[in-house]
């Protein structure tokens, strides 16, 4: 449970042509990602229906439900009737969790080998206070030359070319965690939280409604927050509202201790860290796999391509096979039991697998005595 899958469904190219555009003309899409929307890339996508005066071209695409609004799930409405609809106050939260763990991978680059200490979101913190990573959520804030004051009160005064567009340098690195929140600790759990909520960035957000109350850019005034809070603690049976000396940061305190419990109480979190573990080899390691499978192309990208996307249409069903369809047969590498490929038996895999077994046997033993990796064991496993 916990997966909600989409929908397929077929747009007109007329329609996705619109989609891309506003995409585009909102600026946040990261420069580094604009490559990959060329509108010369192929896509597999296209499908070619039939109709009674020709063929179309058509998108498919996945559609997702909007879990800001659940104003018509049954649980949540006494009745159907439209008045109910507007009585009832649902609060959305949407949470980035990151990657929970510290890999543990031989294929680390020996310059990269900081990940072995720190989570991936921490380092990415660093490399944006440093200005290496600039992410898309991040908005540009234009600035006055003449005095150094925002433009939202200059606009008006100031000529045009007296501003110039700057990334906003007062970047503040985030406290946060993916380790507390993965830990199935109550106190780290609550302490992950209240990091989240303290430096938002995009990482967690908050609608109520269908409209977006907290957010990096996005905050509601005490009157409506005080709103809020009434209508919660009404609706709880508290009939005589709450009247808090700050209730922003009485509403995010509710928000963020309610999603707590929840988090520990379910088993979302756990499932999440284990698929995530199943990642064996890092971005470094795939990197280097994917340049060893272009080597065996023949140094052909394209080709290589063609070899993943062939791959990936014969997945087998459902994500990891369990039970007696799961068990290996033939004595090969657990992480291949599970796979959703087919694959003919590879010994070169089997051994890279075993490679990283050890040292990951290695990396865990260390980390339990409170001792450094060892720096041969490093280079001999990369």
């Amino acid at each position: 449970h916990y997966l909600d899958l989409a929908r397929i469904v077929y747009l007109p190219t007329f329609c996705c042509a619109q989609l891309y555009h506003r995409a585009i003309a909102s600026g946040s899409i990261p420069s580094s990602r604009l490559p990959s929307w060329k509108t010369g890339s192929s896509s597999n996508n296209n499908v070619v229906i039939s109709r009674g005066d020709g063929e179309e071209c058509i998108i498919e695409a996945a559609l997702l439900r909007d879990h800001t609004r659940l104003s018509h799930h049954p649980y949540l409405l006494p009745s159907s009737s439209p008045e109910s609809e507007s009585t009832v106050t649902v609060l959305s939260v949407e949470i980035k969790p990151k990657a929970g763990y510290i890999t543990s991978s031989p294929l680390v680059l020996p310059d990269h080998r900081c990940k072995y200490d720190r989570t991936r979101y921490s380092l990415q913190q660093e490399l944006m206070q440093m200005g290496h990573v600039r992410k898309g959520w991040r908005r540009k804030r234009t600035k006055a030359i003449a005095t150094g004051r925002d433009d939202d009160k200059q606009s008006s005064y100031m000529d045009n070319n007296s501003k110039i567009q700057q990334q906003d340098q007062d970047f503040t690195p985030s406290n946060y965690s993916p380790l507390d929140l993965f830990s199935s600790n109550t106190i780290r759990i609550q302490k992950a939280m209240d990091d989240l909520s303290q430096n938002m960035q995009n990482n967690f957000r908050v609608w109520c409604n269908g409209k977006q109350i907290f957010g990096e850019y996005e905050t509601l005034s005490d009157h409506l927050c005080r709103k809020i809070l009434d209508d919660i603690f009404l609706d709880s049976g508290n009939h005589r509202g709450v009247h808090p000396s700050s209730p922003k940061t009485t509403l995010l305190n509710v928000i963020t201790r309610t999603v707590s419990q929840v988090l520990e109480r379910e088993s979302l979190l756990s499932n999440m860290l284990s698929m995530q573990q199943l990642d064996v080899i890092d971005g470094d390691g795939a990197v280097q796999v994917y340049e060893r499978l272009v080597r065996l192309c023949e140094g052909s990208y394209v080709q290589a391509e063609k070899t993943l996307d062939d791959a990936a249409t014969i997945a087998c069903d459902g994500l990891v096979l369990s039970g007696e369809e799961g068990a290996s047969t033939d004595g090969s590498h657990g992480c291949l039991d599970s796979s959703p490929y087919n694959m003919p038996k590879c010994n070169s895999l089997e051994n890279l697998l075993d490679e990283i077994d050890q040292f990951q046997t290695h990396f865990g033993t260390r980390m339990e005595e409170g001792l450094s990796l060892d720096k041969d064991v490093m280079n001999a496993s990369h």
